[in-house]
């Protein structure tokens, strides 16, 4: 039996290099993948649906990296740059992930809320602020190194907001800090 190396494509999962056996057993093997990998997202859909916030925020995590990976077939196709199309692309599948990870956040789920507050670093400030305020009044430690230098994010976003902007997030993340309160003795 001749043996090589073959691309193995599962279904949601990054390309790796797997050995090859008969044609036969790689399409079932990879079938099976793949079928798993749909019963796994068909799983964490419902559980996501149900208010799992874990589930919410690996949904999130799922449609981000498969987002990435879509937008960079598309760029493929495209084979040069359009900023507006890459622009729209990425737009859709943040929106998409930061829909999870706010329902997950809401419940008070730490890595949700992180994604969040930097998913919001480049639309609303103010919000990104309110939330690393969530996370850091937690005893979260959060950190940037931008330019060689290392900060805490809080500290970077501070670089840039007016005081009138930093009294709003205050305001902002008090709210949140309430209604994810709220949101747990519920559950």
């Amino acid at each position: 039996m001749k043996r090589h190396w073959v691309i193995c494509v599962v279904l949601a999962v990054s390309p790796v290099l797997c050995p090859a056996v008969e044609a036969e057993e790689v399409s079932g093997k990879l079938l099976r993948q793949a079928l798993a990998k749909v019963a796994h997202i068909e799983n964490l859909i419902s559980a996501a649906n149900e208010g799992d916030a874990e589930s919410q925020f690996q949904l999130g995590m799922m449609i981000s990296s498969e987002g990435r990976e879509r937008a960079i077939k598309e760029l493929d196709k495209l084979h040069r740059p359009h900023a507006s199309v890459i622009k729209a692309l990425f737009q859709e599948v943040e929106d998409a992930a930061l829909e999870w990870w706010l329902r997950a956040a809401w419940q008070g789920h730490d890595l949700a809320q992180m994604r969040v507050a930097k998913t919001y670093e480049r639309t609303d400030i103010v919000r990104a602020y309110a939330w690393y305020l969530v996370q850091v009044r937690k005893g979260a430690e959060v950190t940037s190194t931008r330019n060689g230098v290392t900060m805490t994010t809080t500290e970077w976003l501070l670089e840039k907001m007016t005081d009138d902007q930093v009294a709003k997030a205050e305001q902002v993340s008090r709210e949140i800090e309430q209604k994810i309160k709220r949101s747990v003795q519920k559950h």
